[in-house]
């Protein structure tokens, strides 16, 4: 008897990785809440700290961006990639 091939797995869709990650956000922050006893002063200060962390990173993106422009326009090896 041969066994018939399995089919292709489908690979996951953004919408369903997007809630798998927000489920994990919240776990982690349920369990944070319920061990750290200062949990009111992180709850006040994480928005802050996800606002900073973003606007890091766009900057960070933006100065990585440009570089990879002025490389591409001139042509030249850029070794960090």
């Amino acid at each position: 008897m041969t066994q018939a091939a399995a089919p292709p797995k489908k690979p996951m869709s953004p919408r369903s990785l997007i809630g798998w990650v927000l489920l994990a956000a919240v776990l982690v922050f349920v369990t944070v809440y319920a061990v750290i006893p200062g949990w009111d002063i992180l709850v006040a200060v994480m928005p802050t700290v996800i606002v900073q962390g973003l606007i890091l990173g766009f900057v960070i993106a933006i100065i990585a961006l440009g570089y990879t422009m002025v490389y591409g326009v001139l042509q030249l090896i850029n070794f960090a990639h």
